[in-house]
C-alpha cells in the first residue's frame, strides 16, 4: 500500500529542492555588454567578491584589465561597477525566484497543490513528471 506522505514532510522537501536550484542559478553567471561587447560574468561568491574587491580599491581614473570567457578588456571603474551591479542583481533575481517558490509551498494545503509546483523547469526535469508524494 501506498501512503501519502506528511504534508509538511513534502513542504520541506520542496523547499531543499528550490533552495539546490536557486543555488544553480545564482552561480550560474549572467551575461553583460560593456563596450559593445556582450562578455560572460561568473557569479559564482568567490568571483563576486574579486569583483567586489577591486571594484573598491580602484580610483576613480583606474583602468584594469580583466579577462572574460569572450574576450579581454580594459575596464574603467564605472565599467566594473556596471559588471558588479549586473552580478549583484542576477543574485537577488535568484533569491527572489526562491522566495516566491517557498510561499507557494507555504500556501499550499494538499499535496496535490504541492505536485503542482514547478520547481526545475521541464527541459531540465528528470524524467519523472512530478515530485514522488508517496513512499
Amino acid at each position: 500500500e501506498v501512503l501519502p506522505k506528511p504534508i509538511d514532510l513534502v513542504k520541506g522537501e520542496l523547499k531543499n529542492i528550490a533552495a539546490a536550484e536557486r543555488w544553480k542559478k545564482e552561480i550560474s553567471g549572467t551575461k553583460v555588454t560593456i563596450q559593445g561587447i556582450e562578455v560572460t560574468v561568473d557569479t559564482n561568491r568567490g568571483d563576486r567578491d574579486i569583483f567586489v574587491q577591486k571594484f573598491l580599491l580602484m580610483g576613480e581614473n583606474d583602468i584594469v584589465t580583466w579577462k572574460f570567457p569572450e574576450t579581454w578588456l580594459n575596464l574603467t571603474k564605472s565599467e566594473l561597477g556596471q559588471i558588479v551591479n549586473a552580478g549583484a542583481v542576477h543574485v537577488q533575481q535568484s533569491f527572489e525566484w526562491e522566495a516566491t517558490l517557498v510561499n507557494q509551498i507555504e500556501f499550499s494545503t494538499t499535496l496535490e497543490e504541492l505536485d503542482a509546483i514547478v520547481i526545475v523547469e521541464p527541459e531540465t526535469r528528470p524524467e519523472f513528471p512530478n515530485f514522488p508524494l508517496g513512499e
